[in-house]
């Protein structure tokens, strides 16, 4: 819908019914439309049947749309008697309004943002003080924002409130109508909640979600709430934020050694809700089945890493580096492994954030010359570098040659004696291979 944003439009509207009735929006279109009715049909009645038809059945239509239904009111998207609102709201206070501005449109733009689908709302006061509106509640990333009526006159403009909803307050008086546009950050649109409330000085609910002193600390985080008895210490099983951090029942740390947050590190679970499953919870850091087993080619303590290239395993003696581990044999040849579960021991220049699993092989040179080392056909991605000796110089190293794979050459005499090392970026380990030539 394209709406009007001028108060001079609406009255040419006015203007344009023909019959110079009062069209005076009074906050009550159910009430204007019968005064019209009636007037039309007194002044009328002989010559202008058309316009008492009209006006009744727009008195009808005004009732249909318009019923009081307490203070909760669902905006169903028609058009209100304003040119610049999408409905209007019942004028109560507290009132609770909802709706949706999925497929809406965007006609206007706030100081704070706003480019997403958005339902505007007419509020008029029904007494003079200081209002609080917010969209708590709200299924999206909302912005809300106020005009002085319809005019291009801003009131206010808000984005994240508390957390990634809204929250203006405006100070009206009695018969004072507040263009209320609820907005969307980025594109995002849904389902809203829009609260309507009188500002308090102190907080006064500590469990209902709202801010009502403006003061962007809602419930147990206001120090207005300090001496609830529920707000302090944690319930972990209330669904409520009892200490004001902003995290719930098992959300929040003070929870995680509580029973009715424990983590059952077996079953692909994140039970105590704080992100970590199983054995990558801290919670799981002494159960035997999250302890580290060096030689079975399982990540046991699911941090990533397993068997030697585990941190927890440094101290195993299975796990003491052997260089070499193999021999390779003369060129033309091929040598296929694992580095999956090897330890870490070596690092080389070309990579130096490798914490992967690497293996050490011996080459004797069988003749002066120049030899290629490659990883062409390993199914990770490889470093791969030479030592004069088991923890020596390096003579040569390379990261990536060939797409993942790597490749060195180096020049040897007859007889010379070299550790080549087949490593890993970062983590990376797996099946390899080592061509020789």
């Amino acid at each position: 819908m394209r709406r009007i944003w001028a108060f001079s439009l609406v009255a040419a509207l006015a203007a344009c019914n023909g019959d110079g009735k009062d069209t005076t929006d009074t906050g009550n279109p159910t009430t204007d439309a019968d005064a019209d009715a009636d007037a039309d049909a007194d002044a009328d009645a002989d010559t202008d049947t058309d316009t008492d038809s009209d006006a009744d059945a727009d008195a009808d239509a005004d009732a249909d749309t318009d019923t009081d239904t307490g203070t909760t009111t669902t905006d169903t998207g028609t058009t209100g008697t304003l040119a610049c609102a999408d409905s209007i709201a019942q004028g109560t206070v507290p009132e609770v309004i909802t709706g949706t501005t999925v497929g809406t449109g965007s006609d206007t733009v706030g100081s704070c943002g706003g480019t997403s689908a958005e339902t505007v709302i007419a509020y008029t006061a029904p007494q003079t003080g200081d209002y609080v509106f917010d969209l708590i509640g709200s299924a999206y990333d909302t912005l809300l924002y106020a005009y002085d009526g319809c005019t291009p006159n801003e009131l206010d403009c808000n984005d994240d409130w508390i957390g990634t909803r809204s929250q203006i307050m405006l100070s009206l008086t009695a018969g004072q109508t507040a263009i209320l546009v609820v907005d969307g950050y980025g594109g995002a649109e849904g389902d809203y909640v829009l609260h309507v409330n009188l500002l308090e000085a102190a907080e006064t609910t500590c469990n209902d979600l709202l801010d009502l002193d403006n003061d962007r600390d809602p419930d147990c985080s206001d120090s207005d709430c300090a001496a609830e008895a529920y707000c302090g210490v944690e319930v972990c099983d209330d669904v409520f934020d009892n200490d004001g951090d902003l995290a719930i029942d098992c959300f929040d740390t003070d929870c995680d050694l509580d029973p009715l947050c424990a983590e059952d590190c077996t079953d692909g679970i994140d039970n105590d809700g704080d992100g970590d499953t199983d054995c990558a919870d801290a919670y799981c850091g002494t159960d035997p089945g999250c302890i580290e087993i060096c030689d079975d080619l399982i990540d046991n303590d699911a941090d990533g890493l397993f068997d030697c290239a585990d941190e927890g395993c440094a101290a195993d003696p299975i796990c003491a580096p052997v260089c070499p581990a193999d021999t390779l044999p003369a060129p033309p040849s091929t040598l296929t492994f694992s580095t999956l579960g090897l330890p870490n021991a070596y690092v080389g220049s070309c990579q130096t954030n490798s914490n992967a699993s690497d293996e050490t092989f011996e080459f004797t040179a069988p003749a002066a010359g120049t030899y290629t080392f490659d990883t062409f056909g390993s199914t990770f991605d490889t470093v791969l570098y030479a030592l004069d000796a088991c923890g020596g110089a390096e003579l040569a190293c390379n990261d990536d040659t060939g797409g993942l794979q790597s490749e060195i050459t180096v020049t040897l005499n007859a007889g010379d004696t070299i550790i080549i090392v087949v490593d890993g970026y970062s983590t990376r380990s797996g099946d390899a291979i080592l061509n020789v030539q």
